[in-house]
């Protein structure tokens, strides 16, 4: 599928959430702030940006602007300190991929999940559930997620098998958990006691492979997605590469990302302890100057800013 940069209406640019006719790519997995597309379109317009130019989100978060510019035809760089949150953007904009292989990689994980979802039931170590939110999720459906992702990490081709992750990341925050935002994550009032957690990722996966289908056209548009920290821009990028920069910094309060995305997180184990938590905690910038003075001042929740925003 082709694309040219279609202006937003004036009107439009209020509006701060997802249009239906932006899904594509967008929805595989978001940020709960992110601003929208139709934004990034805007000032791609008023930026008078063409084909050749590239863009730079030095706080990239989930990859609103990076994937919306590849939609566009433009390239992108993007630069993200959350490991959650890079690995989504970083899947978001990998666009060659073996459609036959997925689908067969889908089929052979639901054949598998099928033998294995009676069998005895997992859970999360006890490391795993002290950095998780209390009834983040309930005991069946954190069991059905365990299931698929045990079968996904049998998948050998890496960027297959990030897709089939990615979707199980959004199926267990906003189909399996009992997770609310508003913008804080919390614990929803009502638990969901069992959720229709495998149907739900079949149908996330030929959703994702239907986007990768209409847009091979533009499949090779370059896209990528640092792991690393804005402030180190010079040692990620060649020297007058880029072109424009489109971005949301971190909120300048005590916000926790690493709570944000901390379910999917631990699921797909780039948290594992209170260790793992700690240093990445460590590794962002502070928001605020709230105990600055205690020598472990990255391990309590809220206290630190992220290198990188989640958009």
């Amino acid at each position: 599928m082709t694309s040219s940069v279609t202006p937003s209406h004036p009107a439009d640019l209020s509006h701060n959430k997802l249009l239906p006719s932006d899904r594509a790519f967008h929805d595989w997995y978001r940020f709960v702030l992110s601003y929208p597309p139709h934004l990034v379109r805007h000032y791609i317009d008023q930026f008078g940006l063409e084909k050749g130019a590239t863009l730079l989100d030095p706080f990239c978060g989930t990859g609103t602007t990076i994937v919306e510019a590849k939609k566009n035809g433009l390239a992108s760089v993007g630069v993200e300190a959350i490991p959650m949150s890079h690995f989504a953007c970083s899947t978001k904009v990998q666009w060659q991929v073996d459609l036959d292989q997925l689908n067969l990689a889908k089929d052979q994980v639901l054949a598998q999940v099928s033998q294995r979802e009676a069998a005895a039931v997992l859970t999360f170590t006890p490391e795993q559930t002290a950095i998780v939110l209390k009834n983040s999720i309930s005991a069946v459906p954190l069991h059905k997620c365990l299931v698929l992702q045990e079968a996904i990490a049998a998948v050998t081709t890496p960027s297959v098998r990030s897709i089939l992750q990615l979707a199980l990341a959004y199926v267990a925050v906003h189909g399996a958990s009992n997770l609310k935002f508003g913008p804080e994550v919390g614990i929803r009032r009502r638990k969901r006691d069992d959720a229709p957690v495998i149907e739900q990722w079949q149908v996330k996966v030929e959703q994702m492979a239907a986007d990768l289908a209409a847009y091979q056209d533009l499949a090779t548009v370059p896209a990528r997605c640092h792991h690393g920290d804005a402030r180190s821009l010079r040692s990620l990028l060649a020297p007058n590469s880029i072109d424009a920069i489109i971005t949301s910094p971190p909120y300048p309060n005590e916000k926790d990302y690493t709570r944000t995305t901390r379910l999917e997180s631990v699921l797909l184990g780039f948290l594992k302890d209170k260790a793992d938590l700690r240093r990445c905690k460590q590794s962002l910038i502070r928001s605020n100057s709230r105990d600055v003075t205690k020598p472990n001042y990255g391990a309590g929740p809220g206290n630190r800013r992220p290198a990188l925003g989640s958009q």
